[in-house]
């Protein structure tokens, strides 16, 4: 589904770049220097020469490296190896082998089913080991522009496998007024005669792990983009140059086009039954060859091969709504998690087309074939788009899925037997896209077969020696739903019996996802951050379970019910116990107008998501039906204390403590709420005794609202009874994020517990949040006074002092440290740090220099050996270590800050000017925090 809209000469160096990434991820490789030279002559062909060094840190990178492949496309590029050796550490090299380069395709599984010019060449390095670096040199002749006049070209570095210097230059005739676009990389122009030359610089010292993130990270990414492209809707009208010339009713199209809709006059329904004749009769294979990775095939030949790729299938579909007398549009998107597109036109984000019928107001993606009519993928909603047609071409955006289009319902009816055997029945109907994700697996069902492909979703679910039969109706046949439906059995449930075993309530042969994972961003959340844009769509999701048990056995408890609602979404969650059967009915609906949720809107999708997730945790326990408290409580203790309850009201009291004990703490919440609904007594120690215990089972069932109130009681109750509730309640307030509280509650806590070292740990650890590090730095004081010779005590609280300002302290910590045993890596990055901020600089030099040497480069370290060179008036060495730290973290406003006074102090006042003001625009209020020495 895919289309190479990368120019040829864009992607040799995505290709060259992205092997030396890809071997890095896999195996400890090194990109020493990459360099790219383009000189691009007025007709838009140009000539590239690339320059890579990758070094072998260790034998798996220099087993890696024996073999490097450099990407081009064979019909529109000519690659040369100019010069290729391997570098030895004494700087031998070893020219490889004439006949050490060859030819093969990609080894790349998403080439698989198409038809490509896309190749590599195979530079084989002789003798290469650990510490050796491969270099080599190759140069690209891209004689034959796609475009004539047009050039553009884009490039992008992972923040993961980086190189360590990066230097681009383009050089283009003033004439082609190429538009730059640059992030996070250092960049300039200059003219010379008759062109102009625009330079690029790289550097990565510290790749950084790579973020998951729900859209394209190719936005937060360092990168540049250049094409002489005016706008989008001139590079809409380039396409249409090449592809809308074979947009053309020949007599086998106008002959296809009458037979398909003989007796049909409703413009809709006309539609429908091309489409629907596309999506059956001619079917996706991915072609690029020669310009074929941009221009579409001739119509006939699509209709006589009965295969093509995207902007084949968009041409024919053209092509047969226009014998009908049915306007339409192309629609060149991104087809994956793409929401923007570059701000110069480019093509780097434009890898599909699709087809729009203004006066229907319909889309059309006929390539994928079991998309249904009327609908698109998810991911082709709320998309920038180009909108292509012989009239013109225009930047727009394809519709937002509106709500009532898009669902899901799935029933699980289950039954457990006597003899642990777990069987039950699966269904799963679906409409919209939802349909289309089912339809694929009722074609995975037909490829493997109903019973292979139900033992392997089986599998994936857990379940061991499961056996079971998908079945699902014919995928292609049209329908405006479409349903999955499995029986199975899966054995060794039996201890479920028994009243030791708690879980969740078995999902049984499902094919997709649970209820309310996915239309607003998954449950288990890509990353922490709360702000992070996220596609999000208007869907419909529900859920029926029930689990039958036998006649023996009874559920001992039932899971609460859940809610949560924001503007945008409703999810419910709802209990019911009937008999021997447990069921869950579960229900979501989201509604939102635009593709991402972002801002505001992200923030409460997070949190709600949180919520929903946290309502799937709600556990079920199965006891026998006869002497179900004497199986848990025979062996229990009182956890809290004397307890003033006889008879049967103790033994569930105490059931219920051991059930916490085993971290059972549903089944422990709902022994207590069944005391406390049932007391009638108001005898506080009692009372006192089941609010405890209810807030702690809360605890540790994750809800700390409920355990806040139920400690709260408790407390009330019996303010003086111990440190137990007031540290429980601070954990609970630490969980909702109230730290001060939770300090508070903590200091009523030490008052009864002072001697209680993880007491006191744990209070520090709450000031360290709450930037209190002199109350911190008291904490640990007592800590360390119970622990005098524990040298990683000593080390925190030398690392507390030091954000205490207390620096000569901290210097002291650190070396006491060392004596005690502390080893060099983990005394010295303090010690330098800390020597630094006292007057004695020359030995911060001294320790600094020696950690950088060890460690390598550190920001906080070259920081601090440029502020003690600073307090010595050896601005110039100042101003070097402040370089490299903004450099390698120019998001750093403290070392930005720095090195501006720095500059300024060595003379150049103009930049550290400027230096400062970057500074301030990342935080307003930078020069109240930098020490008095260094204001300005």
């Amino acid at each position: 589904m895919r289309i190479s809209f990368v120019s040829a000469i864009a992607l040799s160096i995505v290709l060259s770049a992205s092997n030396a990434q890809a071997a890095d991820d896999a195996a400890p490789i090194s990109a020493i220097l990459q360099t790219s030279d383009v000189q691009v002559a007025p007709d838009g062909s140009s000539v590239q020469m690339v320059h890579s060094e990758l070094r072998a840190d260790n034998d798996a990178g220099a087993m890696r490296l024996t073999q490097v492949m450099v990407g081009f496309n064979s019909a529109l590029q000519d690659l040369q190896i100019v010069e290729a050796y391997t570098l030895k550490p004494d700087g031998t090299k070893i020219p490889i082998d004439a006949g050490a380069v060859y030819v093969r395709l990609p080894p790349d599984e998403n080439n698989q089913g198409m038809v490509t010019d896309l190749r590599v060449k195979v530079i084989v390095f002789p003798q290469i080991a650990a510490g050796d670096t491969a270099v080599y040199t190759a140069k690209f002749v891209n004689s034959t522009p796609i475009f004539p006049g047009v050039f553009t070209f884009g490039r992008t570095f992972s923040s993961s496998a980086p190189p360590r210097e990066a230097r681009d230059t383009i050089t283009a005739p003033k004439s082609m007024n190429l538009l730059a676009e640059t992030h996070d990389l250092e960049f300039k122009t200059e003219d010379r005669g008759q062109n102009v030359v625009y330079s690029w610089r790289y550097s990565a010292l510290h790749p950084q792990a790579a973020k998951a993130v729900a859209v394209s990270p190719i936005d937060q990414l360092p990168r540049y983009f250049v094409s002489n492209f005016k706008d989008y809707a001139e590079l809409g009208r380039a396409y249409n140059t090449l592809a809308g010339a074979k947009i053309v009713v020949t007599p086998k199209v106008a002959a296809l086009a009458d037979k398909l809709t003989a007796g049909e006059t409703d413009a809709r329904e006309q539609t429908r039954k091309i489409y629907e004749w596309i999506t059956t009769h001619v079917r996706y294979l991915g072609i690029e060859l020669g310009q074929g990775t941009i221009v579409p095939h001739n119509v006939d030949d699509i209709l006589t091969y009965g295969y093509g790729d995207c902007k084949d299938h968009d041409v024919l579909m053209r092509a047969l709504l226009k014998a009908k007398g049915i306007a339409s549009q192309s629609v060149l998107l991104n087809s994956s998690n793409a929401y923007t597109l570059t701000k110069v036109p480019t093509f780097v984000q434009l890898d599909h087309v699709i087809t729009f019928v203004p006066e229907l107001k319909l889309y059309l993606d006929s390539s994928t074939a079991t998309t249904p009519f009327g609908v698109i993928p998810y991911s082709e909603y709320g998309k920038p788009a180009i909108f292509v047609s012989a009239e013109g071409a225009m930047l727009g955006t394809t519709a937002v899925l509106p709500l009532g289009v898009a669902s899901e319902h799935t029933t699980n009816v289950m039954h457990l037997s006597a003899t642990g055997v777990l069987t039950g029945t699966t269904t799963t109907t679906a409409e919209g896209p939802s349909q289309i994700l089912l339809r694929l697996i009722g074609l995975a069902i037909q490829a493997a077969g109903s019973e292979k492909m139900a033992a392997a979703e089986l599998g994936a679910h857990g379940y061991k020696g499961a056996t079971g039969k998908l079945r699902a109706g014919p995928p292609m046949v049209p329908g405006r739903s479409y349903t999955v439906a499995g029986d199975f059995t899966a054995y060794g449930w039996a201890e479920w019996l028994t009243g030791r075993k708690v879980s969740f309530m078995p999902i049984g042969l499902r094919v997709l996802g649970i209820t309310g994972d996915g239309p607003m961003g998954p449950i288990a959340s890509i990353d922490s951050n709360e702000t992070s844009p996220t596609p999000c769509f208007s869907v419909h999701q529900s859920e029926d379970d029930s689990l039958e048990i036998p006649p023996n056995a009874r559920f001992a408890a039932v899971p609460k019910d859940a809610r949560v609602t924001t503007d945008n979404l409703q999810f419910t969650a709802h209990w019911t116990l009937s008999n021997n059967t447990l069921s869950v009915h579960r229900d979501f609906t989201s509604k939102i107008d635009q593709p991402l949720c972002t801002g505001t809107a992200r923030r409460q999708m997070a949190r709600a998501l949180a919520e929903i997730a946290i309502s799937y945790l709600g556990q079920i326990r199965i006891v026998p039906a006869t002497d179900a408290p004497a199986v848990v409580s025979q062996n229990a203790t009182p956890l809290f204390g004397p307890n003033p309850v006889g008879g049967h009201e103790e033994i569930a009291f105490n059931d219920a403590v051991a059930a916490a004990k085993l971290a059972d703490t549903d089944w422990a919440v709902h022994q207590i709420s069944s005391l406390m609904a049932s007391n009638q007594t108001d005898a506080p120690d009692h009372t006192y005794s089941m609010h405890l215990a209810q807030g702690l089972s809360y605890l540790q069932n994750s809800q700390p609202t409920e355990a806040v109130a139920e400690l709260s009681e408790a407390i009330r109750l019996n303010p003086d009874a111990g440190s137990t509730p007031y540290s429980a309640r601070a954990s609970a307030y630490s969980l909702l994020g109230k730290n001060r509280l939770a300090v508070d509650d903590l200091d009523a806590a030490l008052k009864s517990a002072p001697d209680d070292l993880h007491l006191r740990q744990t209070h520090a650890d709450l000031l360290i949040q709450l930037r209190d590090y002199d109350g911190a730095a008291a904490d640990y004081n007592v800590i360390v006074r119970a622990n005098p010779n524990d040298p990683a005590l000593i080390l925190k609280r030398a690392s507390v002092r030091y954000r205490a300002d207390k620096f000569d302290e901290a210097a002291a910590d650190y070396r006491r440290a060392t004596k005690l045993g502390a080893s060099e890596e983990e005394v010295q990055p303090g010690l330098c740090n800390a020597l630094a901020r006292t007057d004695q600089f020359a030995q911060a030099v001294n320790r600094c220099s020696s950690t950088l040497e060890r460690d390598g480069v550190s920001g906080s370290g070259l920081e601090s050996r440029g502020y003690a060179y600073f307090r010595l008036g050896k601005y110039t060495e100042a101003l070097v270590d402040f370089e490299t730290a903004a450099k390698a973290f120019p998001q750093n406003a403290r070392y930005l800050y720095e090195r501006g006074v720095a500059k300024i102090k060595a003379g150049n006042v103009t930049d550290g000017r400027r230096d400062i003001g970057a500074a301030t625009k990342l935080v307003p209020d930078i020069a109240r925090r930098m020490p008095e020495k260094m204001a300005f």
